[in-house]
């Protein structure tokens, strides 16, 4: 959903039905005050558990995994260490925080594990896991970085590990892992730590000993704590086939002594205290015939449904305004027009205002007395569950922007005009219900560009034509359910995959099936299909053989058909290439990022849909203008509301767009203010800037690697003690119902001190946004969200216009800056607020767990891309490091010390920043992965070279500034480093000087536009020479005829200077490259020509050498100002020299 870099806040609307959570495993963590349990859906659950009463409420969900969650286990043996390790039936594994509920680690491993055990084992510092599962090995693994450490493997009969336990024997220092196959086979392994250290990863540790016992089926084993050679094990001795068993923990200490700890599949936890028999208890027992067991009741019971109805009123929804409460099952936001489209289980598909209706349910205001606000449209046209929509446009601009397309239980595709509200077509050609709604790649032909994929549950697939309202194909012999769909555009193939792995490949054009394929081959296909089509569509051309071979082989043969298909051949590609330089990434643009987006949450497939809104407050504060422009206008937005009558359809656009980005800012920041802390800016903030109280305590969440995302539940209102919130007005108490005055309380408690003890990455993530959006807004004029303020202002233009024309004097212009001047205050107290107040205000208030920000968060966002968001965190990084003191910021040194190096005075000093031994392997593992993408199945937007271009830069940039001298040593380095991160169309169209204007400053650096080729002056007296048109590098090496190999090819190598370059230029058309070095006194005239038909390397040879006069040493002093040498025309150039003298030299 958002990369890390990103600042995303997270909002959630659960709705009045709670999710369903069929749990899986459930594990207590050590402190016992966190229930974990891991559901079959691939969410968990944490509980808060109170440590006397073991009173259980659930307060966040952790959604992220795609799997039924198998296993879960501690992290860490330290006390205060709260990580947990989750593995699930597909592979992945993640280590969550339970603190912040953050996934800190994860991983996908073609393991599937079905039990985790952390031991301690000798001579480390902390916990491992011993995992085994659906594998014949016990691998042994980090918790924190997921790596497998050790793989035990058998030497005797290898099988699956059903059951394992480690221990250490007494007065021994070796720990033994016990493990039990599911054969019956008995294996021990003795783990040395002397011995273990010489291990490597892959290398396999085999067993001791072996053993076959008539123990099957084995589900656990465990050994006597004072014998410790008697092993317990618990066998399945009869098979009863159970959909979702329950899961069970025991826990040996806690308030109530011995627990256990039960968790079923309809979400219910249940607590037993297990009793402490006697053995004469036992006896007594025996002796009474025929007697029932005894049975004990559970002292404590409790789900998210029981939690969720306790609550009064109920958890708002998105679309609670509805008098219909049918249940909502599919939705799709168009963030273009900032409209919800949700289908419901009637079949109705309604249409809203996304940011009114949250404002309706979240925030007061004087849209709480309007009637049938805000103002919906109601699709009628299915007649069943409405299951999966599709809004083709926001996918790609071919299709027609009114156009949506919706599939339902009714077997039926249905074709909508959005603006209109009337149905355009009904497709009925499946035999089953919709299940998903797909569009075709870009690449296909012209006919399947206007079509929609659609997937049924007869295991149908079509491709349905929007424009001639009829089906193009059907494909429907698939015998299992459909699992997924591939593309092929060049080819014209569908590949449908199945789940029981077979692979259909059909013909889009024909509609014919092609074959099917079984086994590794039907892997392979789809593995193949992964290829983006960027890549296909430059393997189509170029990547047959070069036509100059097959012209080499028509001269050798004398061929002259051969001569001519290859001359032919190559005229193509030159042409193609031409076409490909002039509109390149035409398909390939960047998408936009949106202030708002919404997306459904379903935990389980018969849940209604709850609703997360994501607030990029990057593409927010874009919007607001202030990432190129340090200042923004709103007046300029005011003034296009205005010609709403007169206006064209392009400022109507941005008319509305701007609109909806000022609901969303207001919306946010209504939620995210710190409302009660400080009463008259409460006050400012509701008159001056447009801010609105929350009516209800609000839902946030955090996203963290990989899209994962923490959602607090609505239930953790349960766990908040309100005794000394606000009081509500009582002449208000006594006309309102009771249960909405304790949530006003509740609402007030949480604006002030609840929302800053949930966790600290929600705390700095928030403070954040609030400082960026604040101080964007500060820096523009009249920047309110008041309406009635918006029309004042227009009234006061009016008349300022009429004082004007009539020649009087307009004093109303003073009273516009006067309220300026009041909203940019009123801006500058709420990011003061929030960046320096917060703190102690909300410890004052009453709060003895306030969530302080991260430092680290902050610190990492130092130097981040969107200047806002940089300035923000470092004004909230220095003023949490001015809180800690002295004594906090030494606590933070040495905490983060054994991270850093340590250099004594023995030791060199660190290496150069940027040493050819870091940077060029880097460059060169990530250009041979770019030229073998395809082959090698890569995805370059997975590199870290690829993901870090803007920062790369920034560091070269900034080391440029700080490091000049040492950034000349390295400058061939350097150019290859910003070559590869600078987007490859820039310096199409543009100088060097432009694209990277920091490197230009080194006069060895020159850039040729005509020829579009690079020359870089070394230390060692070699030219670079870059062919940014065939990604060829051309080195003219010293005296000493040192080759090197770089990652853009290798030519020859041609002796230039003795001593380091000092300067170069290209002449004006390219012809010639003059280069000059101070060292050896000569400066020397290039010239480059190519082979024969463009074929083989091409040739640089001296034309001209001279010999100048030596430089004082004086001007030695500064190598910046050293030389220059400027070109007068095509064949004249002039050295310019620091001491103020100037020679010509001609060709």
């Amino acid at each position: 959903m958002a990369n890390s870099s990103q600042l995303v806040i997270p909002v959630v609307l659960w709705g009045k039905s709670p999710p369903t959570h069929c749990v899986s495993c459930v594990y207590l963590s050590r402190d016992q005050s966190t229930l974990i349990t891991g559901c079959y859906d691939g969410q968990i659950c944490l509980w808060q558990v109170e440590p006397e009463s073991l009173k259980m409420i659930p307060r966040c969900l952790l959604v992220g995994h795609t799997a039924p969650i198998l296993c879960l286990s501690k992290a860490s043996v330290v006390q205060d260490n709260n990580y947990v390790v989750s593995s699930t039936e597909s592979g992945e594994m993640c280590t969550w925080d339970l603190v912040d509920g953050k996934c800190r680690e994860l991983v996908k491993l073609p393991y599937v594990h079905t039990s985790m055990q952390a031991y301690h084992m000798e001579g480390t510092e902390d916990v491992r896991l011993f995992c085994n599962g659906y594998y014949a090995d016990i691998l042994i693994m980090d918790p924190f970085s997921l790596e497998i450490i050790y793989t035990l493997s058998s030497r005797v009969s290898p099988d699956w590990i059903s059951a394992l336990h480690v221990l250490r024997p007494n007065k021994r220092k070796d720990d033994i892992v016990l493990a039990l196959t599911t054969t019956g086979t008995v294996k021990v392994w003795t783990l040395s730590a002397r011995e273990i250290v010489n291990y490597k990863p892959t290398d396999l540790i085999l067993e001791n000993e072996s053993k076959v016992i008539k123990c099957l089926n084995a589900l656990a084993m465990s050994c006597c704590s004072q014998n410790q050679r008697t092993v317990l094990i618990v066998t399945a001795k009869y098979w009863q086939p159970v959909c979702c068993p329950p899961a069970m923990r025991f826990v040996e200490e806690s308030a109530k002594g011995p627990i256990l700890i039960r968790a079923d599949s309809e979400g219910a936890v249940l607590v037993w205290s297990v009793p402490q028999v006697t053995n004469q208890q036992i006896s007594q027992i025996k002796q009474q015939p025929g007697s029932k067991p005894i049975s004990i009741d559970p002292f404590m019971c409790t789900s998210i449904a029981e939690a969720w109805t306790a609550m009064n009123p109920s958890p708002v929804g998105i679309l609670d305004q509805l008098e219909n409460e049918a249940k909502l099952t599919a939705s799709i936001f168009l963030p273009q027009q900032g409209r919800l489209v949700v289908g419901r289980e009637d079949g109705t598909i309604i249409i809203v205002p996304a940011t009114q209706t949250v404002m309706l349910q979240l925030l007061h205001g004087s849209h709480q007395q309007y009637d049938d606000w805000p103002p919906h449209q109601t699709l009628a046209g299915h007649n069943g569950r409405v299951n999966c929509l599709l809004y083709p446009y926001h996918v790609h601009p071919r299709y027609d922007k009114s156009h949506l397309v919706s599939g339902g239980v009714d077997f039926a595709v249905c074709l909508w005009d959005l603006y209109a509200g009337t149905l355009l077509h009904r497709f009925c050609v499946h035999a089953g219900e919709i299940t998903q709604l797909l569009v075709p790649p870009n690449a296909c032909s012209t006919r399947v560009q206007k079509c929609i994929c659609s997937v049924a549950s007869d295991h149908s697939v079509t491709l349905l034509s929007l424009t001639e309202r009829k089906c193009v194909v059907l494909a429907s012999r698939h015998l299992f359910p459909v699992m997924n769909i591939k593309w092929r555009p060049l080819d014209d193939f569908m590949i449908v995959g199945c789940t029981d792995g077979t692979v259909y490949v059909w013909q889009m054009e024909t509609g014919h099936l092609d074959r099917v394929l079984h086994g590794i081959s039907a892997e392979d296909v789809l593995y193949a299909c992964d290829e983006t089509t960027t890549l296909a569509v430059s393997s189509g051309e170029s990547g047959m053989a070069n036509p100059a071979v097959h012209f080499f082989r028509g001269l050798r043969h004398r061929n002259i058909n051969a001569i001519r298909h290859a001359t032919q051949r190559g005229l193509h590609q030159l042409q193609q290439l031409s076409h490909h330089n002039q509109h390149d990434d035409g398909d390939a643009q960047k998408p936009r990022a949106f202030p708002l987006m919404i997306q459904g949450l379903r935990t389980n497939p018969k849940d209604p849909e709850s609703h997360i809104l994501c607030f990029d407050i990057e593409a927010l504060i874009d919007f607001f203008g202030k990432v190129k422009n340090k200042a923004g206008d709103m007046e300029r937005i005011l003034k296009e509301k205005d010609k709403h009558g007169t206006a064209q359809e392009p400022s109507r656009t941005k008319v509305c767009e701007a609109n909806l980005t000022m609901e969303m800012g207001q919306l946010l920041l209504s939620l995210l203010h710190a409302w009660g802390l400080d009463p008259d800016l409460d006050l400012l903030c509701e008159t001056k800037l447009g801010l609105l109280r929350p009516l209800v305590p609000v839902s946030f969440g955090v996203i963290s690697k990989a899209g994962y995302m923490t959602l607090m539940l609505p239930t953790w209102q349960l766990c908040q003690n309100v005794p000394g919130a606000p009081n509500v007005d009582s002449s208000l108490a006594s006309s309102i119902p009771p249960e909405m005055v304790a949530l006003e309380r509740a609402t007030r408690h949480f604006t002030s001190q609840a929302h800053w003890e949930l966790s600290t990455s929600i705390t700095t993530s928030h403070l954040l946004a609030i400082i960026a959006i604040a101080n964007t807004l500060m820096s523009m004029n009249n920047a309110s969200f008041v309406h009635e303020q918006e029309r004042s202002r227009k009234l006061l233009r009016q008349n300022t216009m009429k004082a004007l024309i009539s020649g009087r004097d307009p004093n109303e212009i003073s009273n516009d800056e006067t309220v300026s001047a009041r909203i940019k205050q009123g801006w500058s107290l709420l990011a003061t607020l929030h960046c320096v107040l917060l703190p102690d205000k909300v410890t004052s208030n009453g709060s003895k767990s306030f969530k302080k920000p991260q430092v680290e968060m902050m610190a990492s966002r130092w130097q981040h891309h969107c200047v806002e968001v940089r300035e923000a965190a470092q004004a909230l990084l220095l003023a949490e490091l001015s809180r800690l003191g002295s004594r906090g910021r030494k606590a933070l040194v040495d905490h983060w010390a054994h991270y850093l190096p340590v250099f004594t005075q023995n030791e060199p000093h660190p290496p150069n920043p940027l040493p050819h031994s870091a940077a060029i392997p880097q460059v060169a593992r990530f250009n041979t992965l770019a030229q073998n993408a395809q082959t090698l199945q890569v995805n370059l937007s997975n590199v870290v070279l690829y993901r870090a271009k803007p920062e790369i830069l920034r560091c070269v940039e900034l080391l440029i500034d700080k490091m000049h001298s040492e950034m000349t040593d390295l400058l061939v380095e350097v150019v290859e480093v910003i070559l590869h991160c600078v987007e490859p169309g820039h310096l199409k169209t543009k100088p060097l000087s432009e694209v990277f204007p920091a490197i230009c400053r080194f006069n060895q650096v020159s850039h040729c536009n005509s020829t579009r080729r690079i020359a870089v002056g070394g230390k060692n007296g070699s030219i670079a020479l870059y062919e940014l048109r065939s990604n060829k590098c051309q080195r003219i090496i010293d005296s000493l005829n040192f080759v090197m190999t770089f990652v853009f090819g290798f030519t020859q190598t041609i002796q230039a200077h003795d001593g380091a370059i000092t300067a170069n230029a290209f002449s004006p058309d390219g012809k010639f490259l003059v280069s000059y070095s101070c060292t050896d006194n000569k400066l020397s005239f290039w010239q480059t020509s190519s082979g024969m038909f463009g074929l083989g390397n091409s040739q640089t040879r001296r034309v001209k050498s001279y010999s100048t006069s030596p430089v004082s040493d004086i001007s030695r002093l500064n190598p910046m100002r050293l030389a220059k040498l400027v070109w007068i025309n095509n064949r004249q150039v002039t050295l310019m020299l620091a001491d103020g003298s100037e020679t010509r030299f001609n060709i």
